[in-house]
């Protein structure tokens, strides 16, 4: 049935590339989308396009140049590429970075906490949690300081619950032992798409959790989007992402949709399946006019009805 939506709820959040994806649907969509958690994450157009720029933005966050990026956002917004900025200026975000990362240098995080905070967003950020490159949970994944697998880990750290606590304030906590009775599904990515998915680098398929209580539209519900980082699509871990990063206990106890699109490797151009944050989908990768992001606010406009 149809849900029942909050059009003023909606939020995204991510884990490294799926963060850069979660901060350019923040700034691109800010009419839309009314905050933005990030786990290893980069401020907005950090890449500026370059792959080269990209690796910078991980490895040597100190170099990036946030007056250019703050310029360039302000030329985005004047040609009309991006949602007005002073959409941010209401906002909330979550910022977390592993004090253990080396994959995406936790400085890098503060970069982008300073863009927000030019923008007049409000900022929670955690940089004390001793995490590798992660999505840090408290009760699934190997220790917090490992590298690899579903980069998933056990930090005795909600991620999931301290992001949507930030986002939407009053949140229940789960304990981690609560059942879930609503419905976790695929769904048809194609049909937010003009063309192939893997055409952009999207899977044919993508998650979706809806709370017991939002599933008959009579109560009104939250909605989330959750991007996987490289490497944590469909296609190479299943729904791991999904179902083992916390998200679904605390959506289930606070009414919270949550979608879960899925991107894929590209040979070449896009080799571990990360959304895109460089501009391997052309120059435009991180405007309203994207592909990526178009096909994501199409999810969200269904959504919302």
């Amino acid at each position: 049935g149809p849900l029942n939506i909050d059009p003023e709820s909606v939020t995204a959040s991510g884990i490294s590339a799926g963060a850069a994806m979660a901060t350019q649907l923040h700034v691109a969509l800010s009419a839309t989308v009314q905050g933005a958690a990030l786990f290893a994450g980069v401020p907005f157009h950090c890449a500026q396009g370059l792959l080269a720029e990209a690796l910078t933005c991980m490895s040597a966050p100190g170099l990036v140049p946030l007056a250019t990026l703050i310029s360039e956002t302000n030329s985005m917004e004047a040609r009309g590429s991006i949602d007005a900025t002073v959409n941010l200026a209401d906002d909330r975000a979550y910022i977390f970075a592993g004090s253990l990362d080396t994959v995406v240098n936790p400085a890098a995080g503060e970069k982008a906490q300073d863009f927000y905070e030019h923008y007049g967003t409000t900022v929670v950020s955690e940089y004390t949690v001793a995490a590798e490159h992660c999505q840090p949970t408290d009760n699934y994944g190997p220790e917090c300081s490992y590298l690899g697998d579903e980069y998933i880990n056990n930090c005795d750290y909600n991620g999931a619950y301290q992001a949507f606590s930030a986002l939407y304030g009053d949140i229940t906590k789960p304990d981690g032992t609560e059942e879930l009775p609503g419905t976790f599904d695929e769904f048809d990515q194609s049909v937010f798409i003009s063309g192939t998915p893997s055409s952009i680098s999207m899977d044919d398929v993508g998650f979706v959790y809806i709370p017991s209580a939002c599933a008959d539209g009579s109560t009104i519900c939250k909605l989330h989007i959750a991007l996987h980082g490289c490497l944590q699509g469909r296609e190479l871990i299943g729904d791991a992402y999904a179902s083992n990063g916390e998200y679904l206990r605390v959506a289930e106890l606070n009414n919270i949709v949550v979608v879960f699109p899925q991107a894929v490797k590209t040979v070449l151009s896009n080799p571990n399946g990360c959304w895109d944050w460089w501009g391997y989908t052309g120059i435009g990768y991180s405007g309203r006019n994207a592909p990526q992001i178009v096909a994501i606010k199409a999810m969200i406009d269904v959504l919302i009805g």
